[in-house]
C-alpha cells in the first residue's frame, strides 16, 4: 500500500467529504434584540395584535394568549412536522411604520398559564420593508438594546 492511499484511507469519511474542494455554506446569523412592539395578524379575515419581545433579521418571537393560539398555528400543526404555517402580519415598529411581513411559524411553547411564546421566522419582506427592518435593527443597536438573554 502506498503512502498516498495510506492517508486516504486513514480519514473518516465524513471528514474526507468536508476537505474536499466544495466548501460549506456559510450562513449570516443575526443577534436576536430584546425589543418591545406590535405585530398585527390578519387570519382568514380576523384581526387580532399581539406584543413581540425579541427581533432579528431572521427571527421575531412575540408573547400570544392561550386564546389566540388556534388562530397563528392549527391543531393539526404539530402532528404533521411537514406542514408549514405561513402568516400575513404587519409588523408596528416605531409607533407608526408598519412593516409588511410573510412569517413562518418555527415554534410554539407554553409560557404560563395564560401565555405562549412563538418563534416565527420572516419568510418574506419587500426590498423597502427589509430596508426600514434593518433601519430599525440599526438604530437600536445604536441605541444600546439589550441582546436576548436565555434565562430571562
Amino acid at each position: 500500500m502506498s503512502q498516498a492511499q495510506l492517508s486516504t484511507t486513514s480519514i473518516p469519511a465524513s471528514l474526507h467529504a468536508l476537505s474536499g474542494a466544495a466548501s460549506p455554506v456559510r450562513r449570516r446569523r443575526y443577534p436576536l434584540l430584546s425589543l418591545d412592539f406590535q405585530v398585527r395578524f390578519d387570519v382568514e379575515g380576523e384581526v387580532f395584535t399581539t406584543e413581540a419581545f425579541e427581533l432579528s433579521n431572521e427571527l421575531l418571537r412575540l408573547r400570544c394568549q392561550a386564546g389566540d393560539i388556534p388562530k397563528i398555528v392549527p391543531r393539526t400543526a404539530h402532528h404533521r412536522p411537514d406542514e408549514k404555517v405561513e402568516l400575513a402580519a404587519q409588523l408596528l415598529v416605531d409607533g407608526q411604520q408598519q412593516i409588511e411581513a410573510r412569517l413562518q411559524v418555527k415554534s410554539c411553547r407554553r409560557y404560563s398559564q395564560k401565555e405562549f411564546h412563538v418563534t416565527l421566522a420572516l419568510a418574506s419582506l419587500a426590498e423597502q420593508d427589509r430596508q426600514a427592518l434593518e433601519a430599525f435593527l440599526q438604530q437600536a443597536l445604536s441605541n444600546n438594546a439589550p441582546h436576548a438573554c436565555v434565562f430571562g
